[in-house]
């Protein structure tokens, strides 16, 4: 879930460790009828209006380096 803009916050990242695994999305499928009728009517309305692959983050976390020691 998205938090509200004023608790968003940006974090420098210096490296990601990232994988790629294929998972349906079980909103879009169920929902697969309405979601391409919506886009339909958004097509009309701008023909160039992009449809194009999607990748969606699924887990994520965000790890502070350990500090250096001597």
């Amino acid at each position: 879930m998205t938090p509200p803009p004023e608790m968003a916050s940006v974090v420098p990242i210096d490296r990601l460790d990232l994988a790629f695994t294929p998972q349906p999305w079980v909103f879009a499928t169920e929902r697969r009828a309405d979601i391409d009728s919506f886009f339909a009517t958004l097509q009309r309305e701008n023909p160039a209006l992009w449809n194009g692959r999607v990748l969606m983050l699924r887990h994520h976390a965000i790890a502070r380096p350990e500090p250096e020691r001597d």
